[in-house]
């Protein structure tokens, strides 16, 4: 006769007669602590970088999108704003260069599948910059307002 795993069973059990007492050792035992992970998710200020170079900058750019403590270098300001302003424009300016070849109707209908993922992906990459854009702007004017 095979015998049943009791021990995952047992352990179901247990799991659910703790979480119905609903303490805060139970929301410990469920993964919910609210204060211990604010805690371990608290970063270190950033650094200004001086002379930062343009790789530096879009690496940092990305590294500290949520971290608004810190400041920021003229730099690693200039470079990342650049990075941030030219690459969304350039591709609503290239999204905008398809619609037109789309509606002249001289296109194959590859290029109206391109164009259709960055309708897609235009609006994306925007929402995806605007949180790294304005932490950068946070943290250049940290110390200098």
């Amino acid at each position: 006769m095979r015998k049943h795993h009791s021990s995952r069973t047992d352990h179901h059990l247990i799991h659910h007669q703790t979480l119905e007492q609903d303490t805060p050792e139970a929301l410990l035992l469920d993964g919910n602590a609210y204060e211990e992970e604010q805690h371990s998710e608290q970063r270190t200020p950033a650094q200004p970088l001086t002379h930062c170079s343009a790789v530096q900058a879009v690496t940092r750019f990305y590294r500290f999108f949520s971290l608004r403590e810190g400041q920021a270098s003229t730099s690693e300001f200039v470079w990342g704003m650049a990075w941030s302003c030219c690459t969304t424009l350039g591709i609503f300016m290239l999204t905008a260069w398809m619609h037109t070849q789309v509606m002249a109707d001289v296109v194959s209908s590859f290029f109206r599948v391109l164009y259709m993922l960055m309708i897609y992906c235009a609006p994306a990459w925007f929402i995806i910059h605007i949180m790294p854009t304005f932490s950068l702007l946070r943290r250049f004017f940290n110390g200098r307002v």
